[in-house]
């Protein structure tokens, strides 16, 4: 469900020292407009809050791998629905093919299961 259960249709990213912006534009809900979402993530692990699925915040983090060549974003969102609470957790492994694309693979958990979502993205 949202932005956990979909690739995003575009992915930017600047990357500065110590810190990756990143903006995401992922389907509507339910056929609606097409959601754009900004956050920038340091790279030392440091929680950081964004907005997330239907004002929700989402608490995420970001670190390099030892060898640097995969990046990988912990997030964890919570939300009423009807009168219950859900949590929402994904976990993405960033890294760069060997034919220079982005690939993201993202492995998330909500009440509705679990699920796996690979994408490939150009320049």
């Amino acid at each position: 469900m949202g932005e956990f259960a979909r690739a995003a249709t575009s992915v930017k990213t600047e990357q500065k020292e110590g810190a990756i912006t990143i903006t995401r534009v992922t389907p509507g809900f339910n056929g609606g407009d097409p959601v754009s979402n900004i956050v920038t993530l340091t790279f030392d692990g440091k929680e950081v809050e964004s907005e997330g699925f239907r004002g929700s915040k989402r608490k995420s983090t970001a670190k390099w791998s030892d060898d640097g060549k995969v990046l990988t974003i912990v997030s964890i969102m919570n939300f009423e629905r009807d009168g219950q609470s859900m949590e929402f957790k994904s976990t993405e492994k960033w890294s760069i093919t060997k034919d220079n694309l982005l690939s993201i693979e993202t492995n998330s958990s909500s009440p509705r299961g679990e699920s796996t979502v690979k994408a490939i993205y150009a320049k």
